[in-house]
């Protein structure tokens, strides 16, 4: 059985069609948690009117603590083998369960992970247009996350399944401390404990809806002290790569993060037009410099960042340079 947890606040305008999506899955084995994180609109109605017409549905209330609270909370009521993560404003295609099942059988797994489809201004876009499949290590499946050059991000929660045993036996918990990159976080927190290997399907497992109130958009539509959780959750990621003695080109992925967390947030408060913008970078550049390894690899980073950038404008395609041998 799957357990799907979803996190609602205040989400009346899309959640019929989330749930909906979930609840005409052609795989029929799951319970779905749903939970309430204090919201004051219509949602608690939405749910209910599920939950009194299918029992695989259940409905949980609590005070208002954030979404890595809510995840919490459903990961304590999950009962089944797998677990799975929605969003109340997003949607599944109609097989994504039965897609994932297809592996639940194999031991050597702990992740199954799929592709999805961004959905943006009503069009569809597909990220993987080639069918493959891959069985990864728990290395490589890191690295997946990380190398954004090489996948379309693959960071998120949704377009998983982990098993509830790892997660349980050792007691792993979203820090409710961040808002953005949380979901990263805790998918490589769990790879760097995991002992089996992942999964990954280029079929699209999830339907990724960006609207007016997507938390992406709202970044930068004004200052917002959120955007720095991306960098705090950058360094915590490098820090658990270290502690567990990943290959040096994972843990150098992880000082690339650092540096792109950087980047990001540059260029949001520079969009934005941020008052204290030369300060805030002065400051952060520094902090970054520090964390990803030094003054040195923070040049090697910039050179390689050029060169894959000039190389892949003359070749037409996306080019990604390797550290030297010395960083390998």
């Amino acid at each position: 059985m799957i357990s799907i947890i979803i996190p609602i606040y205040n989400a009346e305008r899309h959640l019929t069609q989330c749930l909906e999506s979930i609840r005409t899955q052609t795989f029929k084995d799951f319970e779905v948690l749903l939970i309430d994180d204090g919201s004051i609109d219509k949602s608690a109605e939405i749910c209910h009117q599920f939950v009194q017409s299918d029992n695989r549905f259940s409905y949980y209330h609590k005070e208002n603590g954030g979404v890595c609270s809510a995840r919490n909370y459903g990961l304590d009521k999950a009962q089944g083998e797998w677990i799975h993560f929605s969003d109340a404003d997003d949607e599944h295609p109609q097989n994504a369960l039965e897609i994932f099942s297809r592996f639940f059988n194999d031991k050597s797994l702990d992740v199954i992970m799929g592709s999805y489809i961004e959905i943006k201004d009503a069009k569809e876009a597909y990220y993987e247009k080639n069918t493959f499949e891959l069985n990864l290590t728990p290395s490589e499946s890191i690295n997946i996350l990380l190398e954004t050059h090489r996948f379309h991000y693959q960071g998120y929660l949704w377009n998983k399944v982990f098993r509830t045993r790892v997660i349980k036996h050792h007691h792993l918990l979203f820090n409710e401390k961040f808002h953005l990159n949380e979901d990263r976080l805790f998918c490589i927190e769990y790879m760097c404990i995991m002992s089996g290997n992942t999964h990954f399907t280029s079929i699209p497992v999830y339907k990724y809806l960006i609207h007016d109130n997507s938390t992406i958009r709202l970044l930068y539509s004004g200052y917002n002290q959120k955007i720095y959780d991306d960098f705090e959750t950058s360094i915590m990621i490098l820090d658990k790569l270290k502690s567990n003695k990943f290959p040096k080109r994972t843990i150098n992925l992880g000082r690339d993060r650092i540096l792109d967390s950087y980047d990001w947030i540059r260029h949001i408060l520079k969009d934005i037009q941020y008052q204290d913008y030369n300060k805030a970078v002065k400051s952060l550049r520094h902090k970054a410099i520090e964390e990803s390894g030094g003054v040195f690899f923070y040049i090697i980073n910039r050179i390689r960042r050029f060169l894959s950038k000039q190389l892949s404008h003359i070749i037409g395609r996306k080019i990604y340079i390797e550290y030297p041998v010395i960083w390998s």
